[in-house]
This record gives C-alpha cells, structure tokens and sequence, in this order.
C-alpha cells in the first residue's frame, strides 16, 4: 500500500491579525444576484408604488425601487454581500430589515414584508438570522461563507480544497493520471500547486466540464478545465460557490459544475489582516512507511506571508468626502516551500551486472525468489555461469546503464533495490489588486488584477527535465499567471441594469536556461549532455536535439522499472492567453424578471515546441518475440540490443485557437406567491481547435489510398550467415540489405491519408463547423406554505461542452506525419542504428472524426429544503445527470486479437512473430488513435446538507453523498476498445467515483468564562480563557475503484495483439471491512490467470475495468485559534494552531494491484 497523507499531523500556524478581517464582496456581471419580496398590510392586502430603499452595508451603495401594482419588487444586479432594506409609504410605519447576506448569482427571496398603520417616522425594524430558505431558485448550489473561508483550517491555504465539505463533491482529488495527494507538488499541498490547482470532480462529472470564474472571469486552464489557473489567496477570497445543476441559462461554456469564487472589495471602513503560517516537520507525525522502514522525517518546510487590506481612497474636503464612491483592496501572499516528492522506489542495474555477471540475479519481489536466466541471443541458450563475457559488452549501452545510480537496498524480497526521495524548493509569490469605483448612483466601475509566480526546482518534482526516477539533471519549472478584468454596471432604470466586462488571462510556464544550481547557462545541460558522459553513437535527426542531451531509456519489463525519460518540451516554453468580453442586460417588468447577455472568449494556447523522442528513444524491454532478447531488460542495454527504438526528426513551434461566442436568454418569473419558474435557453457557436501558427497534419481514411505504400523490408535468412542469422529483403525485387533495414519502406513513401492544416480543400481543424447549438433550460421552486420555510425545487438542463480541452485535439496533430516524423526500428543493434540513417520506417498518426457530435449532458434534479428551527436549513435533492457524445479516441489501426499467432504473421527464420507493423490493419502506419466523440455516463446520488449560518458563535455545515457514476471514459480523450465491447471492457466506476461522502464542518467561537465572574478576577480570567475559537472539517468516505493488472513473469504474450489482457475474476474479489488487513486488502485468490493461448484462441480475460475499491478516508482536520484584542475589539492578534489528520489516522492510498504469475 502506499499511503494517502505522508505529511502527518500537527501544523502551528501563526497569522498575526492587525484589523479585523470582515466579509468584502465583488461587482461582477456573472455574480451578480437579486433580491425580491413583496409588500403588504397587515390584512394581506398588496400594497402598490412603495418605495424600497436597498442600501449595502458595507459600501453604503443605494438602489431605490418601487412595488408593482401587485405589490411585489425585484431589485437586480446586485454585487454581493450584507444588505439593509427599508420599505416606507404614506399612512404607514416604516419597515426595515438588516442583515440580508446575498450570494454570487443568488436569488434572495424575503417574502411578505408587512406595513402596519402608522406615521412614517416610525420603523419596525427586523434583524435577519440564520440560514435562509431559498423558495425563488431551482439550481443545486452550494455555497462557502466568509466564515468558513477565514477559520476553517485547509492545508496548503488553496480554497478548491474547502470544497468538499460541500454534497455532491469528492473528498479526493483525482486528476487524469489517477489520485494526486498533497505530497505531489502538483497537488493540494499548496495554494495554485505548481501549474493551477485540480479541483474536486463534482456531481459525477469529468474534471474537464468544470469552470471555474474569479468575479465572473473564467480562469479555468485550457488544456484542463479543471484546473484553476488564476490561484487566489485565501484571504482574498469572500465566498464560494458550486453550481452542480444549472437551470438559469446564464451559466454555460462547459457541461461540468460551475465553481465561482468571488474576492474581496474595499468598504467604507478600512479592514486588513497580516498574517504568518509556518509548518515543519518537526511538528508532523513520521510517515507510515518510514516508521516501518526505520527512516527519518523527510524535510518539510511550509512558510506562508501575507498581507489582506482595503477600504475608501479618499481626500479629505476634496475626494470622496463620504467615503462611498472610491474603494481599494490589496492582497499579497508569499511562499517558502521544501516539500518531500513522492519516494522512488526502482530497479536498477547491480554493479556486478553492468560488468555482465548476472549469476546472482532474481526477479526482484519474486517468492519464493526466481533466478533470470540470460539468454544468448546467438545460440539462444543461457549464457555460461549467467555471465556475459567483457568481449561482447556494448560500452554505449554499458554507459547508458551506468547513468543510473547503484543500488542502496539489497534485500531481495523487496521488488526494488534502490530508494530515494527528491525535495522540492518552491517559492511562490502572489498579489492581487482590486479598485471599486462608484462615480453616481447609477455606474459603478471595478478593475481587478493579479499577477502569479511559482518557481519549482528539484531534480524531479514534474520540472519537466530529465529522468526524474534519480538525481541526475537539477532543473527549474516556472508558472506564471496575469489577470486583469474591468466591469461597468449601469442602472439604466430602476429596472433595467446593464452589466459589461473585457479581461485577459495570460497563463506562461517555462524552464528557461540561467546560471541555476551552480551552472552556467552555457554549462546547464552538462550533466546530461552526451558529449560531456561521452556517448559517441550519433542521431538520426540531430537538429531536434540542440542541447545533445543524452537517448531515453526504458525497462517495461523490470518491475518497478527505472525508466530515463526526456520532458518531450525541455526546455520548455508555454503559453495559455485568453480573452474575454461579456455583457448582461436585466429588466424586470411586473412578475417577470428577464435577463439576456452575451460571451466571447478567444484561445491561443501553445505547449511550445515539443516531441516526444528528440533525444532518441531506446526501448530494452524484454519480448519474446525478438529475437535478440536476452530475457532481461538490462542485458539486452548490456548487449546493445534493443527492442526498438524511436526518434522524432524535429521540434516546432506551433499555436492552436478557438473561440466560443455564447448568448441566451431567460425568464424568473413569479407565478404567484409560492411558484416561481425559470424559464431560459443558451445558445453556443464554437470553433474547432485549429492551428494558427505552425502546421499540423491529421488521418482521413477516405483519403487513404493503401496502393501508395509500398512494401516493408523483410526478415529472411542471410545466406552468407550461419543458420537463423537474418538479414533484409525486397519482397518485390528480391534485393537484400542489411539487417537494420528491416521493417523500412523499400520505396517512396508520402505519408497517404494525411491532410495538413493548410489544406483548403478540407475543414479548419479537421472538423466541420457545428450550427449554434440550443440548451434549454428549464426549473421551478415552490413554497408550498407560502411562509418562506419550505422549498420544493427542481429542474431540466441541457449542458453542451463548448470549450473542451484542446489535449485531445492538439499534440499529436502538431507531431503528426509529414509535421514531425518519429520512426521505431524494431528489434536492432546500437552498432548498427546508424545504417538506418535516410531510411523511412512506419509511424504512429492520429486523426479526428469530421463530423462528431457535441458533448451534451442532461441534468436533471428534485429537492426540498426545509427551515428546521435552530436557524438551520436541511437540503434533500436526488440529483442525476446522464452523458452522450463525450470525447473519447479508438485506434483504428490496432492489431486484432490472436494477430501475432497467424502463421502468415510469423518470422519463417525465427518461428517469432513479425513486428506488429507487418500486419497491421492500415499498412504504413503505427498506432492510429482518433478522436470520436461516442462515450457515456451516468450519474445518480442522493444529497443531504444541514447548515447553519454563523449566529451566536455557531457555524455548522453537514454534507452527506450517496451517488454512483458509471463511464467509459473518466477523461477527455480516454481510449475506446476496438476489438471488445466497450460496455464489456471500459464501462463501469468513474475513477472519481465515490459511493459514500460524509463531511461536518464547523466553527465554534467558545463562551468567555469572563462574564461569570465579577471584579479583577474578571480580567485575569478573560486574558486567558476568552477569545478561544474551536473549527474543523471531518471526512468519513469510501475508496476509489481500482484496477487489477495481470502479467507473467516470463511475459508472455497472452493474447497476441488486441485491447490488451485481464485476469479471469473467479470469486468475490472485495473482502468484508472486517477481513481487511495491511497485507490483504483484497481477496487475490479471486484472481486468476487468463488461459494461455492455444492457436488462435486467445483468453482475454473477464475482470471489469474497477474490480475492487481502495481504502477510504477517515480525517479530522481540528483549529485550535486564541484571540487577543489589542486596547480594541477592532484591533486583535491571533494564533493559530491546526491539526491536519488530528489523530494521525493512516490514509493509505493505493495497493499493490500486479499481481505476477510464473506460468509453466
């Protein structure tokens, strides 16, 4: 097992509090909300033409309005925050409500408000308390107050991590490659991790439908929509939002939640916080392996600094006078981090076997232990003694081995022998600046910008450089994210408001070369540089390889493998810009509030320059089919005999865009008293990825014309040679070549079926350009009372994907052939590599499906809330959505099952089979995955939430999730099966899903012993027993689905081409909570082996894609806060301790899931 939370358990946080931190909100046009409410007698007659006097309590903002003929109101585009409402007509006493908390996009409904007869003078005034039942909105929505945001403690200080505590959310972070923990710089370990922080998967959707808006500004990464790109300090931030299910039609863009967060603005009372956090590991608990290992702590450090603080600009006598038109608030936070990276555990070559004695090697973890056998690929049998003699040792194949480190483990049980753990040094810096300007009573101005810089340095730690398994190559990883956005509201009238904003989001990361870590910049590359270790064997396409960093290499079959691999972009140079502009218009007209707008945003992502093999890609991974395998990885590099090898002929530049224009238009309207509905349809136009600058180039079948390919180079005997020695032949003339030629074109090959870019005579970006698509959208709520303590909501949305990630559309469409050419030569000699200089051998291409169909979801919802007394609300809604059309590949050109055992398909001189690009389906060319759009899910879960609002010194929040999803694919461009059904072999549990999520978050300022007492002791007692605030989050939930893999450890080939092999599930694989235990997680007896093929009759096997779940959480998260006033309750310090997994219950997250069988 490998552990979830290896960072442990107490964290001392020290933020010294100058001001008190109060609750500041933003005006943005998509966070806009409304308040509405009707004004009667106290009969329960309408009172028509009253004037309503909404005032915000923090800026001293006006909007005045007047009830309808039916007595109703609805005020519009209201930024949020705390409000005041006063309702005054002749003839009676005036009403005024305090205290009104209005969200991001919320619809506050504050019922009857009735006027008694009286003067005017007179004002009954009513405080608003607790949580509100929301009797006027359909959506399912979610929402973080101020207060959970400041005092609930959240590791690494990133709010997407507060959103668990929300239903319908997971509680674990899953991205594309699986889990990522907070020991992953990646991670959840630091607010904006190292390129953007992941965020939760939420109602059963793909993490790459979510989008996620800063004061309406979208600030989700193009390349993962999930990731938030634009980071946000904590205590910039005055509320969060989740809309899981959208029934208004302004929201759009992407099928998934929309996760809005919304910062902080200056009031007309100067606020701040300064604030310091520290964490180490001299506070943390030791990682469960470690203390199993006997190793120390790693080294952990965790500094955080900052500084939040806003309020009026003005000029005594001369601007602003009244502190109401000119605010300002500035946020700054600064990082110091040396996290522990995931610990390697790898394989390596023993010093005995570089030199060729391989006499005392096993196959590590084996028991009971299974000596290697090392086969001479001359005479095919073992070598004498298992030793290979000095004379046939390869030296550039013996320095490639001697790259990696020696082995610092040895005992052979464990299948690894060498372990090491990186530490990441990542310094991050992170400010923010926002300007509210109010010049009348009608327009009100906001600028906001941010600027973001990380810089991750560390010999692995995802810097993007070389063989990240050891420490060889130091380098630097830098992420840079600007943002600014201007906003205009006009009140047009008082019920027509207007909401217009233009931004940018500018996204880079790079690894610029510098005089970094004791090197020059002329000198960076040195301790990989190929002339520098002397490695002499030349490329095939050195010009992709300026910096003459030294060939990848890879050990597939070597447990725990060792691989050595190049970041296809180092150094690389990213970019991620994107343009926004939007305006809404809002008109209410008696019971019917109508809202229109517009959206436009442009792309013009790059990954830079990049491809996959620059440097040269040696493959040493033992197959049984070549037939100059050893039987182990490492002899074969020892040898200098490869099972293939691959290089990319170039590196360029290219530049993808899209844009997406968005329009809609809806209706709220109040039916009656108790009904409201909402009524409304979004409109999307897109264009396909495409590349602007640069060149691409993708598969079209219908242009493929198999005539245009000639033959491949064939193996046959050589017969100057002794007996199965082969060498190379033109099946067509006859003519023989050398060996290395086998498998090279024997003539002219141009790449048919390929159509580049700059094509006309074919669609931009390869796909036809889909009409404006309609989602419609429909959602009620209704008080069945009619007294504002029940809702009863529900609703119907189509979802479109209009800004998918461009992933799927972009990388290997700019590699692609004739762009970029990557040729593998199989089954060859490192002596020889060279000889295959101008030859042409097949390679992979990709494709897209030119009329797809656009990811659509349906979702749909029925709840009810209820106002259960206790100023508390409890949430109960069954929630569903179900997918079509989701973006998924399939490699058309993948072998059939049993392909490899045909005897056509088999080498006459070797009895071996050919390589698969002898037979494959489309001659000419490798792997052919293309792009369709034909996965589904589906996603059912019961919500429960209980909240209570801050009041009295009691905050509370329960969430409970009983859901399931079901897919095909749990990520954009997840592959198909060709050969089995895929509801057979990709169909089942999203790896995000989670059956069961229980989350209680809570804050607790303590009651001040103080008042219980009277004279001196008073003080005495208040300094220390006072001001104690108690907060935390607790998670109970289930595991995530995990695989099982099947392999042999002779490696054998089970299946002989196909979608790939699986055990044969044979008893119930999930043992019962009681019967699990650290080395039985699951029933591997359950498991067996596929049967070995007879002919061409192969076993696929018969496991499902998730067959058992890994452990679950059980984490307490505690606060601990002391506050101390300063001469003032306006002026106080605080210190803060956090517990982070309180009582240090182990998180595992994975097990071992390979299992390997030695068949006989």
């Amino acid at each position: 097992m490998t552990r979830r939370n290896s960072l442990g358990w107490w964290t001392l946080c020290l933020p010294i509090v100058l001001l008190v931190t109060v609750r500041a909100t933003s005006a943005q046009e998509m966070i806009t909300g409304e308040i509405s409410g009707a004004v009667q007698d106290t009969s329960g007659a309408m009172i028509p033409g009253a004037t309503v006097t909404l005032t915000n309590e923090e800026t001293g903002a006006v909007r005045i309005t007047s009830s309808t003929a039916s007595g109703e109101f609805v005020i519009t585009a209201l930024r949020p925050g705390n409000y005041s409402i006063k309702v005054e007509k002749v003839g009676f006493k005036a009403y005024e409500r305090k205290a009104i908390v209005l969200t991001a996009s919320q619809r506050v409904a504050l019922g009857n408000m009735p006027l008694t007869v009286g003067q005017v003078t007179q004002t009954l005034e009513v405080t608003a308390q607790g949580e509100a039942v929301n009797v006027e909105n359909a959506d399912t929505v979610g929402t973080l107050s101020s207060i959970q945001v400041k005092d609930l403690a959240v590791k690494g200080r990133d709010v997407m991590q507060l959103l668990r505590t929300l239903p319908g959310v997971t509680t674990l972070t899953v991205v594309p490659w699986g889990e990522i923990s907070d020991t992953d710089p990646a991670g959840t370990g630091a607010n904006g991790g190292q390129f953007g922080s992941f965020t939760p998967a939420v109602g059963g959707a793909r993490l790459f439908w979510n989008t996620i808006t800063v004061d309406g500004q979208v600030g989700s990464n193009t390349g993962f929509p999930g990731l938030f790109e634009a980071a946000t300090s904590m205590d910039a931030v005055a509320e969060v939002k989740v809309v899981s299910n959208n029934y208004t039609a302004d929201y759009g863009r992407n099928p998934g939640s929309t996760i809005a967060l919304v910062t902080k603005s200056g009031t007309k009372d100067f606020h701040g916080t300064v604030y310091g956090y520290k964490r180490s590991e001299k506070l943390n608990a030791n990682d469960f392996f470690n203390n199993r290992d006997g190793l120390p702590k790693p080294h952990l450090r965790f500094g955080t600094f900052g500084l939040a603080v806003g309020g009026p600009f003005w000029i005594p006598n001369v601007f602003n006078t009244h502190k109401d038109k000119f605010f300002w608030f500035y946020s700054r936070e600064d990082w110091q981090v040396k996290q522990p990276w995931s610990r390697n555990r790898v394989t390596v070559p023993t010093a005995a076997e570089r030199g060729g004695d391989f006499s005392q090697t096993i196959f590590p973890g084996s028991s009971p232990p299974q000596p290697v056998a090392i086969i001479d690929p001359t005479t095919h049998q073992p070598f004498l003694g298992n030793v290979i003699g000095t004379d046939r040792i390869n030296q550039q194949g013996q320095l490639l081995l001697n790259l990696m480190p020696l082995p610092n483990l040895s005992n052979p049980s464990l299948p690894y022998n060498y372990e090491w753990q990186d530490n990441c040094d990542i310094p991050r810096h992170l400010q923010s600046l926002k300007l509210d300007y109010h010049p009348s009573n009608k327009d009100t101005f906001t600028l906001r910008g941010t600027t973001w810089w990380v810089d991750t340095r560390a010999y692995g730690c995802r810097v993007l450089g070389y063989a990240s398994n050891f420490p060889i190559f130091k380098h630097h990883y830098t992420e840079t994210t600007d943002t600014i956005l201007l906003s205009w509201t006009r009140i047009v009238r008082p019920t027509v408001v207007n909401e217009f904003n233009i931004g940018m989001v500018g996204e880079k990361e790079n690894g610029h070369i510098g005089n970094l870590f004791g090197r020059t910049a002329a000198h960076y590359f040195d301790p990989i540089n190929r002339a520098k270790l002397g490695f002499t064997l030349g490329q095939l396409f050195p010009a992709a390889n300026p910096a003459n960093v030294m060939p990848q290499e890879f050990f597939n079959f070597v447990p725990n493998n060792p691989g050595l691999e190049a970041e296809p972009r180092l150094p690389d140079n990213q970019g991620y810009p994107r343009f926004n502009l939007g305006d809404n218009l809002s008109w209410t007209r008696g019971p019917h509030t109508f809202k229109f707008g517009v959206y436009w945003e442009r792309n013009w992502p790059t990954d830079g320059a990049h491809a996959n093999c620059f440097d040269g890609c040696f493959d040493f991974t033992h197959d049984v089919n070549n037939p100059l395998d050893t039987g182990w990885d490492f002899a074969n590099a020892l040898l200098g005999n490869f099972r293939d090898y691959s290089e990319s002929s170039s590196r360029k530049f290219y530049r993808m865009r899209n844009d997406v224009v968005e329009w809609f238009g809806q209706d709220t309207w109040k039916v009656n008293g108790k009904l409201t509905l909402t009524l409304g349809a979004r409109f999307s136009w897109f264009t396909p990825w495409h590349v602007e600058i640069g060149s691409g180039a993708a598969f079209v079948p219908s242009r493929y014309d198999p005539s245009q390919v000639p033959p491949l180079y064939r193996p046959v005997q050589d017969p100057n040679g002794p007996p199965k020695q082969e060498i190379a032949q033109n099946p067509v003339t006859g003519q023989y070549a050398p060996a290395v030629y086998i498998g090279a074109f024997t003539g002219p090959f141009n790449f048919p079926g390929m159509v580049l870019s700059s094509d006309k005579s074919y669609p931009v970006g390869f796909q036809e350009q889909h009409a404006p698509q309609v989602s419609p959208r429909f959602g009620f709520a209704y008080d069945p009372f009619g007294n504002g303590k029940t809702a009863i909501r529900g609703g119907f949305a189509v979802m479109k994907e209009a800004s998918p990630s461009y992933c799927p559309y972009t990388w290997a469409i700019v590699t692609a052939p004739p762009v970029q050419v990557e040729p593998q030569i199989f089954y060859g000699k490192m002596d020889t590599l060279l000889s295959a200089q101008g030859l042409l051998f097949p390679v992979a291409a990709s494709g897209l499906e030119r009329n797809e169909k656009v990811p659509t979801v349906y979702r749909y919802s029925l709840g009810i809330q209820r106002d259960i007394g206790l100023h508390t609300v409890a949430d109960v809604s069954y929630v569903d959505n179900v997918g079509r059309h989701e973006i998924q590949t399939e490699d058309i050109n993948e072998i059939p099952y049993a392909a490899r055992f045909q005897p056509q398909n088999r080498d006459p001189v070797t009895g071996l089979a050919f390589p698969d690009d002898f037979f494959r389906p489309i001659p000419g060319y490798e792997s052919m995955p293309i792009v369709i759009n034909a996965g589904s899910s589906n996603y059912n879960s019961l919500q429960v939430a209980v909240n209570r609002r801050f009041l009295r010194g009691v905050s509370l929040g329960v969430a409970y999730t009983w859901s399931h999803t079901l897919n095909v694919g749990n990520s954009e461009g997840d592959p198909l099966p060709r050969y089995r059904p895929a509801r057979v072999w990709t169909y089942g549990p999203a790896n995000f899903d989670q059956t069961h999520m229980f989350v209680v978050n809570y804050v607790w300022d303590l009651p001040k012993p103080s008042h219980l007492v009277q004279g001196p002791a008073s003080r005495l007692i208040g300094s220390v027993f006072d001001n104690w605030q108690v907060s935390g989050v607790t998670t109970m939930a289930s595991g995530l689905p995990q695989p099982i893999n099947c392999s042999t450890v002779q490696g054998i080939d089970l299946t002989g081409g196909g979608d790939g092999v699986r055990c044969n599930v044979i008893a119930r694989p999930q043992l019962s909570h009681g019967d699990r235990t650290f080395n039985r997680w699951f029933n591997a007896a359950a498991f067996a082996m596929p049967n070995l093929p007879v002919g061409t009759t192969v076993d696929p096997g018969n496991a499902s894609v998730f067959p058992i779940r890994g452990q679950g959480q059980n984490n307490w998260d505690i606060t601990l806060a002391k506050r101390f006033p300063l001469k003032s309750e306006s002026r106080s310090l605080q210190f803060r301790t956090e517990l982070y997994n309180a009582f240090n219950h182990t998180q595992f997250q994975a097990v071992c899931l390979m299992p390997r069988q030695a068949l006989r």
